[in-house]
C-alpha cells in the first residue's frame, strides 16, 4: 500500500524545508549582491515564459545583468572598504 501522491509531495517539501532555507541563507548572506539574488530568485518564481524561454533562463540573465550593471562597482567599494579597516 502506498501513500497518496499529496502526501508524498508534502513530505517531500517538508524535506527540502532545511536545503531552501540554508540555500536562500547563503544567497542573501553577501550585502553586495542581495539585490541580484533577489531579483534571480523573483523572477525564476514567477514561472514567466517569454519568447519560449522559461523563467529559469530569465532569472539566470536578468540577475547577472543586474549585478553586471548595477551592484560590481558597489562590491568592489565594500571589499576595499573592508581591507582599509582591517
Amino acid at each position: 500500500m502506498a501513500f497518496p501522491k499529496e502526501l508524498t509531495h508534502l513530505l517531500a517539501g517538508f524535506a527540502l524545508l532545511g536545503t531552501l532555507m540554508m540555500c536562500l541563507q547563503t544567497a542573501f548572506a553577501e550585502e553586495g549582491y542581495r539585490e541580484a539574488a533577489l531579483l534571480t530568485f523573483l523572477v525564476t518564481l514567477s514561472g514567466a515564459n517569454f519568447l519560449g524561454i522559461s523563467s529559469t533562463l530569465w532569472g539566470l540573465m536578468i540577475g547577472m545583468v543586474y549585478l553586471k550593471l548595477f551592484t560590481q562597482k558597489k562590491v568592489k567599494d565594500n571589499h576595499e572598504n573592508q581591507a582599509v579597516t582591517s
